[in-house]
């Protein structure tokens, strides 16, 4: 039987006059369309609309805990035999008669008398606890159907001070009860909660999203894991049939579902070290009915050697207000799983201390990639511009790195050493004024970390720290001779798209090239500093827009170029270069 309730009809109940114009699809069974997965019998369909879970510390509510329950449907309803249960309480609901949208508030008889100011309510002889840190909330019909069911989680809340209570967790959209942590909020209402009214969070909320794999490899040498975006039908991920495995292997043997969106695989062999598996995952959906397709997941065991996967660069002085890093660089021909390495540091006497696994950052770090990670994401991203802010990952903890000197240990999980780096604030470039904010990089990964010479501070020019990226100061191999070289060699500023600036790229010897650039007009005058004693990169490239240091475009004529480099050695090279200007001005 299909059942349209049109809540613009002036008949409905107030409820269902304020929440137009929308137009709400219902029928007695099951509805994925209209993201509802719990099957009822009956036409006449009640949900839990809003749950006062931790009343104190008082916001504007009672101090009591209660449930409201809405008739969404357009059938009149008796509560009568219908039944709560509360984790494993359970309580017969008394009678009383919900018209069609009509709100009610199950409560305990002592908190009826103080609710009543805010809607209608019905006592309970004794209201079942709502546990603060999550339970699960089932409402039957007379037939013994559970029409609706809220496994609710104090996640819910979405913001930490409301989490510590006086609160209520409201339904989003009452048509929906799949994917449930989408579907609850917090109250947004002063007073705390809306008992007896339209929920302040109220709107259409209907899931199109498609889930996604974040996660997916090898957790043994005989257990595959998979993790999704959002909770999954269960009843499809228990099905051995979903998976298959490349090279003969076919389904698992077993398959556990360890939560909502986590799925684990197991076969009755273990898997060769080092070998890529494709995983083929198929007919799964969210809970709401959308569809993931035919996805592979590459599965792989592997062993870990020392230099499999190095420090690569570490910022242990960070500016205020910012937040220490280290990054991570894959030699190694793996997918290496961040679930396999720890961050340590070391004491006074050696001893390894403050082991942290990298495993919440969720990342598999591909050949020839990067992996950052900081205990606060924003601090780096706020002092450092970076096109890889996909390779740094936040982890709930560090070890402890001082700003003078001290030790990065990388080890896998088991603690064997992979990489380690002595670091001291006296490896900073001499010329640096001051060092807070800038980051040590790795000159050659594939040299060990404790050679001489082979770190070097980040380059000014490239904002003094490259996490998740290729190092200002790379080098796997020596340049013979510095090189500068400007393209095009005529530029004509004027913003048509076409050789409106000056690229100047160039490459150093060696890191740790400090320079000064000029401009220069046809009577030597200087017109323009481009660089003063900036630290820069083993190559890079500068930009010139034709422009005077005010930002005023210069005319048109003949410029030159001069480029001074010096390192600590004492070596100087100078370059000169010929530009043309040429500008059309109206």
């Amino acid at each position: 039987m299909l059942l349209i309730v049109n809540v613009m009809v002036s008949l409905m109940p107030k409820f269902l006059t304020l929440i137009s114009p929308v137009l709400f699809t219902l029928t007695a069974g099951n509805i994925p369309e209209q993201n509802r997965d719990v099957p009822s019998e009956d036409p006449c369909l009640l949900v839990i609309n809003e749950m006062m879970i931790d009343p104190t510390p008082l916001v504007g509510l009672p101090d009591f805990e209660w449930i409201e329950l809405l008739n969404f449907s357009n059938c009149t309803v008796n509560l009568a035999g219908w039944k709560l249960e509360v984790g494993t309480s359970q309580r017969i609901l008394p009678e009383a008669v919900l018209l069609p949208g009509e709100l009610v508030v199950l409560c305990s008889s002592a908190a009826a008398p103080q609710l009543a100011k805010w809607g209608r309510v019905v006592a309970l002889g004794s209201f079942p606890a709502l546990r603060n840190s999550g339970n699960r909330v089932t409402l039957y019909s007379p037939l013994g159907t559970a029409v609706d069911v809220v496994s609710y989680s104090d996640a819910w809340y979405k913001e930490s001070k409301k989490r510590e209570g006086g609160w209520s967790l409201e339904r989003i959209d009452p048509a929906r009860s799949c994917g449930q942590s989408a579907n609850w909020s917090a109250s947004v209402d002063p007073k705390g909660g809306t008992p007896g009214a339209v929920n302040s969070v109220f709107a259409a909320n209907i899931d199109h999203t498609k889930p996604e794999i974040i996660w997916g490899g090898a957790l043994s040498v005989s257990t595959a894991g998979v993790d999704f975006s959002e909770p999954m039908d269960t009843v499809r991920l228990q099905n051995r049939s979903n998976y298959r495995l490349s090279d003969g292997w076919d389904v698992p043997a077993t398959v556990e579902v360890a939560g909502e969106n986590k799925v684990m695989l197991s076969w009755n062999r273990p898997f060769e070290i080092n070998k890529s598996y494709t995983l083929v995952i198929e007919n799964q959906t969210d809970a709401c009915g959308n569809q993931l397709g035919t996805v592979p997941v590459t599965v792989q065991w592997i062993t870990l050697a020392p230099g499999d996967v190095v420090i690569n660069e570490v910022l242990f002085n960070p500016w205020p207000g910012g937040a220490d890093f280290v990054e991570i660089y894959n030699r190694s021909d793996k997918r290496i799983d961040s679930r396999l390495l720890v961050l340590a540091s070391r004491d006074a006497e050696m001893k390894l201390k403050q082991p942290v696994s990298l495993s919440p950052a969720q990342a598999i770090v591909l050949p020839g990639s990067y992996l950052a990670v900081t205990i606060d994401t924003s601090a780096v991203f706020s002092f450092y511009t970076t096109l890889c802010r996909s390779g740094i990952r936040q982890l709930p903890a560090l070890p402890s790195y001082p700003n003078e000197r001290g030790q990065v240990v990388l080890l896998t999980d088991s603690l064997k050493v992979l990489d380690e780096f002595s670091y001291s604030e006296k490896m900073h470039h001499p010329l640096l004024y001051d060092v807070k904010g800038v980051s040590l990089e790795r000159i050659n990964p594939d040299t060990p970390a404790g050679q001489p010479g082979n770190w070097q501070s980040a380059a000014s020019v490239a904002g003094y720290a490259t996490p998740g990226c290729l190092n200002s100061q790379f080098s796997n191999e020596p340049v013979r001779a510095t090189r500068v070289m400007v393209e095009p060699a005529v530029i004509s500023p004027d913003s048509d798209g076409y050789n409106d600036e000056l690229n100047i790229r160039y490459e150093t010897k060696t890191s740790g090239w400090v320079a000064n650039a000029w401009i220069f007009d046809a009577s030597g005058r200087t017109v323009c500093r481009l660089l003063k004693n900036e630290l820069m990169q083993t190559s890079g490239l500068i930009s010139w827009k034709g422009e005077d240091e005010t930002g005023k475009r210069l005319d048109a004529g003949i410029y030159v170029l001069l480029i001074e480099l010096f390192d600590m050695n004492g070596n100087i090279e100078r370059h000169k270069k010929a530009i043309t200007l040429t500008v059309r001005y109206e």
